[in-house]
């Protein structure tokens, strides 16, 4: 995953996160949103022992995502230490490794857009209380 923030000519700040699919993955997400155009929902759960924002592309056998929040991006920082609540976050599904290159504050699209799938979703309260419930127990325990 590559995550990272620009800021655009008029000084807004864009928190953007490039999830990588396989060829597979990408082509069965394709398909499904040419047959509708996908209602998205967004949650976020701990399960065996890792926070996530799930992502739902809506209706019954719907393709899902689950985006982990204690996952280094390239950077190495974890995704969920990089986002606070109130944050849009920019998701660039794709399954081109180098589709999106970053250099000296500018982003630069290496593929057509036809060949990405991006969505935004705000970082609300609920995301952030069960990423920070996951960081309080996995706290070193104090004896």
């Amino acid at each position: 995953m590559q995550f990272f923030t620009v800021t655009d000519e008029s000084n807004v700040k864009h928190k953007v996160l490039i999830v990588p699919l396989t060829d597979k993955e990408m082509n069965e997400l394709a398909g499904q949103c040419e047959k509708c155009m996908p209602s998205i929902s967004i949650s976020s759960l701990v399960q065996n022992g890792h926070p996530y924002v799930i992502v739902d592309f809506g209706g019954d056998g719907a393709w899902k995502t689950a985006i982990p929040l204690d996952e280094a991006s390239e950077d190495g920082h974890k995704v969920g230490d990089e986002l606070a609540v109130g944050d849009v976050l920019t998701v660039i599904l794709t399954s081109e490794s180098q589709a999106v290159k970053i250099s000296k504050d500018k982003v630069y699209m290496n593929v057509p857009l036809e060949e990405i799938l991006a969505f935004s979703f705000l970082y609300t309260a609920d995301i952030a209380e069960n990423y920070a419930l996951f960081n309080m127990y996995n706290q070193p325990k104090g004896e």
